[in-house]
């Protein structure tokens, strides 16, 4: 994270299930710092936004998602 926090913590979210992603923001929301969160509900959109946007502060990473799982079986 850079120096000057007053544009808050940039975070993408890959996760596919909309209710895990609600709890995610609203856990954010709690935070006592300022974030801007993206979320890709599968592999491929997380890309996009990869190449589309500066690099994020952070990235969590849901590991079974549709088009780009982790774990290939």
């Amino acid at each position: 994270m850079g120096d000057d926090m007053k544009d808050g913590i940039k975070i993408f979210l890959a996760e596919d299930d909309r209710d895990d992603s609600f709890l995610f923001q609203e856990a954010l929301n709690k935070m006592p710092y300022k974030t801007t969160l993206l979320v890709a509900q599968d592999g491929e959109l997380l890309t996009e936004l990869l190449d589309k946007h500066t690099a994020p502060d952070l990235i969590f990473l849901d590991l079974n998602m549709p088009k780009k799982t982790a774990i290939h079986a």
